[in-house]
């Protein structure tokens, strides 16, 4: 029986990732430098020691002493341009549903607690949440299985009690590891990328999830 619904953040319930690749294709536009998706992909759900857009540009630049200036500039003009950023269309209204169906909830994400539980007061979404699991917390993140794994153990659940919903091929190819059946919903950036054909589902928006008919599908397989 499904019992939890665990959410991936950045790029699922608030579309970040497509801002944050826009500001770091305008830096390096400004410095006469492309920055492909391809290359960018590689940290999106997952970390920057992955691949660090800013260590990137000052190599390009000849000037690797300023990777730390170029991201902090990056994230000013992130926070910017972040205030126009909105809650992903039905991700709500699945959040509602959840809860209203006696599901528990949880969010594991790559991002810090912080940086988190920010959107989430903004939008109000903070208390419908038994757990935040974020980079804080585990010593890898995401494509490895920790931050899921935490999640579970913080919710007293077992693999087959849950079911994960991701917008990354990273934050897919992590809760495969955990052994937790996953909804891919990517956003108009991470749509681009090729996703591991092992998730259960693949839609374009939160507004084509059926809840009671992903919940009774899933339970019957269990």
């Amino acid at each position: 029986m499904i019992k939890a619904f665990i959410f991936d953040f950045d790029g699922t319930i608030i579309d970040t990732e497509s801002l944050w690749f826009a500001v770091c294709q305008d830096q390096f536009a400004k410095q006469g430098q492309t920055l492909t998706l391809s290359t960018y992909c590689q940290c999106i759900g997952a970390s920057l020691a992955v691949y660090d857009p800013y260590r990137d540009l000052a190599a390009r630049m000849g000037r690797p002493e300023l990777a730390q200036e170029l991201e902090a500039q990056a994230r000013r003009d992130y926070a910017e341009r972040s205030t126009a950023l909105t809650l992903r269309e039905g991700v709500l209204d699945l959040i509602l549903a959840a809860k209203a169906g006696g599901l528990l909830l949880a969010v594991a994400s790559s991002s810090d607690y912080e940086h988190v539980a920010t959107y989430l007061q903004r939008f109000e979404l903070l208390a419908h949440f038994a757990t935040i699991c974020t980079r804080n917390d585990v010593a890898k993140v995401k494509p490895a299985p920790d931050l899921f794994e935490l999640a579970l153990d913080r919710l007293g659940l077992v693999a087959a009690e849950a079911v994960v919903f991701e917008d990354s091929p990273n934050g897919l190819l992590a809760a495969l590891a955990a052994g937790i059946r996953t909804v891919v919903v990517p956003n108009p950036l991470t749509n681009q990328l090729t996703f591991n054909p092992a998730a259960i589902k693949k839609v374009e928006a939160f507004t084509q999830i059926d809840m009671p008919g992903l919940i009774a599908e899933l339970s019957l397989k269990n």
